[in-house]
């Protein structure tokens, strides 16, 4: 007899490019993204996780020199009682962003950086979840006092 954990349904990690990125800007996120940083590509590492990274880009017409930036998120279960009462963090990266200028291999490393904070950041907070999976093990964790 075979039993299915929850914990195994696969999730698969997303990248998402915000609508106003500009043909260069896509190009070079993807070069940061299949650029390989201690033995794996961040796209893969994404393609891994159970959360979101979105990359976008304040830009206008007058920009001299486009900056990239990277947000992921995260939902925090509150009450056991109430099972849809949730609130979410949003973690951001650096203020300073990742110039399109710049090296790939110093996107690279932002975008490394910024998936590490966020992983410390999320499990940081007891109760943390991105997937259906984790909020119903969230809830049980809740429910019978389990911190980690």
């Amino acid at each position: 007899m075979k039993t299915n954990n929850i914990k195994e349904i696969s999730f698969t990690g997303r990248v998402n490019f915000n609508k106003k990125l500009t043909k260069p800007m896509v190009d070079y996120a993807n070069k940061i993204l299949d650029h390989p940083f201690s033995g794996t590509t961040a796209r893969e590492r994404i393609a891994n996780s159970t959360y979101d990274v979105e990359i976008y880009s304040r830009v206008s017409k007058k920009t001299i020199h486009p900056r990239l930036f990277f947000i992921s998120n995260f939902a925090i279960l509150r009450d056991p009682k109430k099972f849809s009462f949730t609130t979410k963090f949003i973690h951001f990266s650096p203020s300073k962003g990742v110039s399109i200028h710049s090296t790939v291999a110093e996107g690279a490393y932002e975008l490394n950086e910024h998936l590490t904070r966020f992983e410390e950041y999320k499990s940081s907070h007891a109760y943390a979840y991105n997937t259906f999976g984790e909020k119903v093990s969230a809830f049980f964790k809740k429910m019978f006092g389990i911190r980690k």
